[in-house]
């Protein structure tokens, strides 16, 4: 997989690129194919917009080096734009747009449902401490002191509210391009300084609308 960023804030912004894309980057030639037909992006808080400025975006196609011209039906719902070889659809505010790629004579069209944020967690523990799920409200992440758990394996368990569904979980390192995948309830070392990130990729099973969730140690 491509990088999709040149900093990366937080690990989930890499696992949401793996999930969106679905299948690995393509070339140019074969544009269209993996191309969402429908997408449901979250409209984060501007707080957690203010802690990860990529929380709103979303890389929905790499391009390679294909020529292609992007619009959006809807600029005041969801915005498009092509960077570093990627269509990148960034959510403003909650609606529907559609993106139109077109490539040559061809025309791919996305249907995008912006929905607003909404909490879908009911508990974490993280070692013998639990935070209720009361604390993500509002926001879709929480910080921890770093220094407490600096040096240690920790574990770290995610617990959903009824409706939504953990994907996956992965931690990296501030400095790292690519994370570990960890699963639920289990160890993770805490370590590499303050900007140590646990991210959980997780899905509404109704509406089928994605969220990230960050525990960041600073």
């Amino acid at each position: 997989m491509k990088k999709v960023c040149k900093k990366l804030m937080t690990i989930v912004m890499a696992t949401v690129m793996l999930l969106m894309t679905a299948t690995p980057a393509f070339a140019g030639s074969n544009i269209g194919l993996y191309i969402p037909k429908n997408m449901t992006m979250t409209l984060y808080s501007k707080q957690s917009v203010k802690n990860n400025p990529y929380a709103n975006t979303s890389y929905i196609a790499y391009i390679e080096n294909a020529k292609v011209s992007v619009k959006s039906s809807n600029p005041k719902v969801a915005t498009v734009k092509v960077k570093s070889k990627n269509i990148v659809v960034t959510a403003k505010k909650t609606g529907k747009a559609t993106i139109t790629i077109k490539k040559g004579s061809k025309n791919y069209r996305c249907k995008v449902t912006v929905s607003k944020y909404a909490n879908p967690i009911s508990s974490v523990k993280v070692g013998k401490t639990t935070i209720s799920g009361k604390k993500f409200n509002t926001n879709n992440y929480m910080n921890f002191k770093y220094s407490k758990y600096a040096g240690k394996k920790t574990a770290v368990k995610i617990k959903m509210k009824k409706g939504w569904k953990l994907l996956s979980m992965d931690y990296a390192q501030k400095t790292w391009r690519k994370g570990e995948n960890i699963k639920n309830g289990s160890k993770v070392p805490v370590k590499g300084g303050s900007g140590f990130t646990v991210g959980a990729y997780v899905m509404n099973t109704a509406t089928q609308q994605t969220e990230i969730i960050s525990l960041q140690f600073k």
